[in-house]
């Protein structure tokens, strides 16, 4: 699902930049600043969605979870 979500946000983000660059002065439709911030929001983005399941791990006595099995 991941592939997938990339896939369309990089396809919908190249025809968005696209469309906007006439509008904004100096910029390129493919300016590096901009990919490395989104790069980075996602990166920021996917740690927080990590961070849910990783305290819920780390909260259960293993030996408890082991028992579960």
């Amino acid at each position: 699902m991941l592939a997938i979500g990339c896939a369309i946000g990089l396809a919908s983000s190249l025809l968005v930049s696209r469309l906007l660059t006439p509008y904004l002065y100096g910029a390129s439709d493919r300016d590096s600043v901009g990919a490395r911030g989104g790069r980075c929001r996602d990166d920021l983005h996917r740690g927080a969605r990590v961070m849910v399941p990783a305290r819920r791990a780390i909260a259960v006595d293993p030996a408890i979870a082991l028992r579960a099995e």
